[in-house]
């Protein structure tokens, strides 16, 4: 399988050539999927809402992200609120903006991620609590 992070940076060169442009839409068409994960976790629903929404330490569990800043004086959560992501994979360095969507303290935060005419992706965290703490 071809891995889409390369598709994603090949796609931001100038689309100089044919190949450029038949990237930019297997891109897109990856950008399409639907991926839905839930997990238990045996903590508060707000212990984990203040970690999901965190942006800032995000870098601390993810495999790409690597930390940020919120911008235009956002200091946390909010709906409007941007963030400036810093990502990466190897020697492969980009820098990301999302915007939160959803902010429902505790139950549920979103953040959209835009990449030009890629499209990107919407992240939903949708915190449910349970008996032995919470499901996200």
């Amino acid at each position: 399988m071809v891995d889409p992070l390369w598709l994603l940076a090949l796609a931001y060169q100038p689309a100089t050539s044919v190949e450029h442009r038949q990237v930019e839409v297997v891109v897109l068409s990856l950008m399409t999927e639907t991926v839905s994960v839930s997990r238990g976790i045996a903590a508060p629903a707000e212990e984990v809402w203040a970690l999901v929404t965190d942006l800032t330490a995000m870098g601390r569990w993810s495999p790409e992200n690597r930390g940020g800043t919120w911008m235009d004086g956002a200091t946390g959560p909010a709906v409007g609120a941007r963030f400036r992501g810093r990502n990466g994979r190897g020697k492969r360095v980009w820098p990301t903006v999302v915007t939160v969507s959803e902010c429902d303290q505790p139950r549920r935060f979103a953040f959209e991620l835009r990449i030009g005419r890629l499209g990107g992706a919407d992240w939903i965290y949708d915190i449910e609590p349970v008996d032995q703490g919470c499901l996200v």
